[in-house]
């Protein structure tokens, strides 16, 4: 369904309009509603001396979260309108394309595109919506919902042992290579289309319960109280796996709103598109081969290693505060619970590294792999040669702002292997207790517990001290 719209100018008269989006809210069918709102959503979408009326947001703000619209983050410029007034120009964002769930369902990716004016003070908006297919490997991904299948344990313990004939650090990338193509057969044969799974469930629910109120005998009861039961199973099962795809670390344990994942990851996986990126020349590239090449030739230059001609120079000047007795000390071979008392210090579901497994599967599949997990650890105590696969990481790319243009706008966050938290976590408790030796009084910024605000103050008055003089 597509609406089109035309806010007028006072927030009295737009009334009118937020009412009529609210009577034409359809059921269960995308939406589409776009147009001159004459109306910002938010501070960051105007720039100009005359602040746009918080009133007006606050009711565009309300009109769209109750008919569960959207935005979508544009390419080509933030502003889509610009005009002078008496006391300057001024930029907003006026012309608009927000969309409800079903869209974002429907679409694997959602794009909005201002494009160049031609003829008008408002920027033409260029909606496109696919579904692309990918034609590669998918990346092997850990599913938490696995773990609420009885047989899950059992078979991972059967193949963990037989999977690699290498102990340590390569054998433990061996056994997670070679448990891979398991877990997937397992995923496809046993456990099955979670979506699929839930649809069964509803329809055998739906006819138990049809059978018992048509002839309630206590049998039939029974067989509609277990269909039920299965039913919330099911549920459950696809909202583990929604919640894990949401990574929302703000939600109450036990909230079961399916629903609000869903579109959270839908509306999370169109705000992070990279549908076009503009290069240093400041040409724009929406191709998506394109795009890749200019990331991996940005993010190459970015982390290069620059070889420092005298080191000599700084390290002179480094004091010597650790003894042959704390080195030892950061050195000694971890023991099985130190290595346990890290993985439970880390967060189980933070997103995964190259290898797909979280922490969740080292926590529920501790009893099983800690053997071969201490000894891999203590490898790297060991100094011994990390292989590439245990080290490795994958780069992320998070907006800095509501409109990234650039591969500068970008944050890079490297997400790498569990098994590598696990020994940097190590390390960090060992080194928590070394701390006083290796930083000083005034680099608080560096101590847990305490704030780099005195140091900010103190940088402050220096440098008025020196303007002064």
């Amino acid at each position: 369904m597509i609406s089109t719209v035309y806010g007028k100018h006072t927030e009295g008269e737009r009334e009118e309009l937020w009412a009529s989006m609210r009577s034409h809210m359809p059921k269960g069918l995308p939406w589409f509603v776009g147009g001159d709102f004459n109306v910002v959503a938010s501070m960051t979408e105007h720039k100009g001396r005359i602040p746009p009326s918080s009133k007006g947001i606050e009711d565009f703000s309300q009109a769209l979260q109750i008919c569960e619209l959207s935005n979508i983050t544009p390419s080509g410029g933030l502003y889509t309108w610009n005009g002078r007034r008496t006391q300057g120009m001024v930029w907003r964002r006026l012309d608009r394309i927000v969309v409800n769930p079903r869209v974002l369902e429907a679409y694997e990716e959602v794009t909005l595109t201002h494009l160049s004016k031609s003829g008008s003070d408002h920027k033409p908006i260029f909606l496109k919506c696919s579904n692309p297919k990918f034609d590669g490997p998918k990346n092997f991904r850990f599913i938490n919902a696995w773990l609420t299948h009885k047989e899950f344990l059992p078979m991972i313990k059967k193949y963990w042992h037989n999977s690699s004939n290498v102990s340590g650090m390569m054998g433990f990338g061996d056994i997670f290579l070679n448990v891979k193509p398991i877990i997937r057969e397992w995923n496809k044969e046993i456990f099955g289309d979670i979506f699929l799974n839930v649809k069964k469930a509803e329809q055998v629910a739906a006819e138990k319960q049809v059978r018992y109120e048509e002839d309630p005998m206590e049998e039939l009861r029974c067989e509609s109280n277990l269909a039920a039961a299965k039913l919330l199973q099911a549920c459950n099962v696809e909202r583990i796996f929604w919640e894990q795809k949401a990574n929302i670390s703000w939600l109450k344990e036990g909230d079961s709103n399916t629903k609000f994942f869903h579109s959270y990851v839908k509306g999370r996986r169109a705000k992070l598109k990279i549908s076009t990126i503009k290069d240093d020349m400041g040409i724009n590239h929406d191709n998506e081969d394109q795009i890749g090449n200019l990331a991996v030739e940005h993010f190459t230059n970015l982390f290069a290693d620059h070889a420092i001609s005298n080191p000599e120079s700084i390290t002179t000047y480094i004091p010597t505060t650790i003894t042959e007795q704390d080195n030892n000390f950061m050195r000694r071979l971890p023991e099985v619970e130190e290595v346990k008392e890290a993985i439970w210090s880390l967060n189980p579901d933070a997103a995964a590294g190259p290898d797909g497994f979280k922490g969740r599967f080292f926590k529920e599949c501790w009893n099983i792999i800690k053997v071969d997990l201490l000894r891999a650890c203590q490898e790297f105590f060991l100094g011994i040669k990390i292989p590439a696969s245990y080290g490795s990481t994958l780069i992320t790319l998070v907006p800095k702002g509501d409109n990234p243009v650039k591969w500068k706008d970008y944050r890079p966050i490297s997400l790498s292997t569990f098994m590598s938290k696990i020994n940097t976590r190590i390390l960090a408790n060992r080194l928590g207790t070394l701390l006083h030796k290796v930083i000083g009084p005034e680099q608080a910024g560096f101590q847990k517990g305490k704030s780099i605000d005195d140091q900010i103050l103190l940088a402050q008055e220096m440098a008025h001290q020196l303007e002064r003089k």
